[in-house]
């Protein structure tokens, strides 16, 4: 599997097009749109896939786990070895549906031929359709923030450079920004923000076996009462680059198997550059699961986001005004007493 293939599910996205347009396609019928989750791994070295794990999905209600080990085959006569291995999930922890893991791992032994290449990816994912709704504004724009915690831990041993990385991306039907810890933004045709070993500057990743931690933020732009898919995948990547160069024995991970939870989503009326507005709003999603400001959680739906208590002040004044339009009533001089609608802002999270 390359870089940029997604687990998709053919049938399912056929089925979604043929709605979609309207069309009727043999073999084909018009259902609502099913969420799944699945895990999977892939070995690359030079221009071979000599393995890829075979991939395990279903629902996002269920946990998905995947291991797997690699040895090569084919090394021992140009006289190295080759090994990897790889784990990945998809799981609900504490009440957070979604939670996406992945690692992996390579090993070298002596020298293989000099431009030998090897990486080893795991892959974590699930597709879920969403349609964000908000008093009033069907046919508008507006964004979604999605906000992720991410952990994981990038290593290696052995001469030159650590090119191991994780990845988190939104991929499917959506384009979005995103950001790392509250930083500058950044928008890539490719949909994914990638966590790098220290020499890659901006997004770089803490080496050691402590590992990091970050806030990684997709600014998803939305039309309010029309449907969207997106896919949630984290990668994690072992790399071996032999033009560093290491001329020995080199071992490299990406431990990124706990975890990437999402931990918030917010609706603004407003764009990926200015936000506007935070707002009351409901966002539906075939997993059933529940997307707010507790990030992606399992249970009933939480009551509708508070707004607009009036102050005791204003309070007292709209007593004051009932009195003054019973008065008013009784001599005859009022007219009907029209309170204005007072819409209230949800805090920033």
């Amino acid at each position: 599997m390359s870089a940029k293939q997604r687990f998709l599910r053919g049938g399912l996205h056929v089925a979604v097009l043929s709605a979609a347009l309207g069309l009727a396609i043999p073999g084909y019928a018009i259902a609502t749109p099913v969420t799944t989750a699945a895990v999977n791994g892939s070995v690359y070295w030079n221009s071979l896939n000599p393995y890829t794990a075979s991939e395990v999905s279903g629902s996002l209600s269920d946990p998905q786990t995947t291991s797997w080990t690699y040895d090569c085959d084919f090394c021992a006569p140009y006289g190295y070895g080759f090994t990897a291995t790889g784990a990945a999930k998809v799981i609900t922890v504490d009440g957070h549906a979604g939670v996406l893991g992945a690692k992996s791992t390579l090993s070298v032994t002596s020298g293989p031929p000099t431009g030998s290449l090897g990486e080893v990816d795991s892959y974590a994912q699930y597709d879920d359709y969403l349609t964000v709704t908000s008093d009033g504004r069907d046919g508008d724009a507006g964004v979604l923030v999605l906000k992720y915690t991410v952990d994981g831990a990038l290593n290696h041993d052995g001469a030159g450079y650590n090119e191991s990385f994780a990845s988190l991306g939104l991929y499917g039907g959506v384009v979005p920004h995103s950001s790392m810890n509250g930083g500058a933004l950044t928008y890539s045709s490719n949909q994914s923000f990638e966590l790098t070993a220290p020499w890659s500057g901006a997004t770089a990743w803490t080496e050691g076996p402590t590992g990091d931690s970050a806030t990684v933020e997709f600014y998803v732009p939305i039309t309010f009462g029309t449907q969207f898919w997106m896919e949630p995948t984290l990668r994690a990547a072992a790399r071996f680059d032999y033009r560093n160069p290491e001329f020995g024995p080199y071992t490299a991970s990406a431990d990124f198997y706990s975890t990437a939870t999402l931990t918030s989503a917010l609706v603004y009326d407003g764009t990926a550059t200015a936000l506007g507005s935070l707002l009351s709003s409901t966002i539906d999603s075939t997993s059933g699961f529940i997307y707010g400001p507790d990030g992606l959680t399992t249970g009933s739906a939480p009551p509708p986001p508070h707004v607009g208590v009036p102050e005791p002040s204003a309070l007292w004044l709209f007593v004051l005004g009932l009195g003054g339009l019973g008065l008013a009533r009784r001599t005859g001089s009022g007219s009907r007493l029209n309170p204005p609608t007072h819409h209230g802002q949800l805090a920033s999270q």
